[in-house]
């Protein structure tokens, strides 16, 4: 990755990791997961940057790619929980967040939500949406 790309790739994160990190953390209710989360997108979307054929998509791009890894994660959860119950009460269930499949209906209803309202990061510039989660680990980036 050239100087430049690296540059501007860098001010996105900037721009965009607040956001990114509430939308994480209302998915898993994970301070920590959501971290992980948006970290893990941002390292997959500096990947492909160079491959990125509208630069003004990208706050939908890091969104939709939170939303897959938040998936995943509790596509784990699930099977760890199904493992765990299969082996009767010898092993304590030690997996914790919300289930599977209540955060799968919550990731669509939140992705039919920002593609209805036309413009996928306009939610995350409303009183509202700032106020969600814990307070980010991305503001101390922020500081000059």
């Amino acid at each position: 990755m050239s100087g430049p790309a690296i540059g501007r790739l860098e001010e996105l994160f900037l721009q965009h990791a607040d956001a990114a990190g509430r939308l994480a953390y209302l998915l898993t209710g994970d301070r920590e997961l959501a971290d992980d989360l948006v970290q893990d997108a941002f390292v997959r979307l500096a990947r492909r940057f160079a491959h990125l054929r509208d630069p003004e998509a990208f706050p939908a791009y890091l969104q939709r790619t939170i939303v897959n890894l938040a998936r995943s994660q509790f596509r784990r959860r699930r099977v760890e929980r199904a493992f765990l119950r299969s082996q009767g009460p010898a092993l304590p269930d030690r997996t914790e967040g919300p289930d599977a499949d209540d955060a799968d209906r919550l990731a669509g209803a939140l992705l039919r939500f920002l593609s209805a309202s036309g413009q996928p990061s306009s939610c995350a510039s409303t009183p509202t949406s700032r106020s969600i989660g814990p307070p980010s680990s991305w503001d101390a980036a922020r500081e000059p």
